[in-house]
């Protein structure tokens, strides 16, 4: 996105917030945003699973016997220890990631920025 596009997401983002009452529910356009930064952030995260992932949860995953549960997935305490002690060195490793994942999809964070 260029800087005028950017400055003009911005003020119509501030626009809609300000324009919110007390007990309004989040407008659809801000979810969406939401969804498509968590999706995105999971796609990076995943790229590299023996980076990314827990040791414990990669090796019951790996292990000859293992048979495939819907759970065998990192959850939101695992993702947020990995950032925590790993943080500095997954960081850059995730942007990496992340223009990966812009050539594969597109912007899909860009994308719903721009439906504002």
């Amino acid at each position: 996105m260029d800087e005028s596009t950017r400055e003009e997401v911005k003020d119509k983002m501030i626009q809609k917030f300000r324009e919110l009452k007390k007990d309004d529910t989040m407008p659809d356009v801000f979810l969406g945003i939401a969804e498509a930064a968590y999706r995105t952030f999971m796609l990076c995260f995943d790229m590299d699973r023996n980076e990314t992932w827990p040791q414990n949860l990669l090796e019951r995953i790996k292990s000859d016997k293992y048979t495939e549960q819907e759970q065998d997935v990192p959850d939101s305490y695992d993702i947020t220890m990995m950032l925590k002690q790993k943080g500095n060195r997954l960081l850059p490793h995730m942007l990496r990631m992340r223009k990966h994942a812009l050539k594969m999809n597109g912007d899909q964070i860009g994308a719903k920025l721009l439906e504002l």
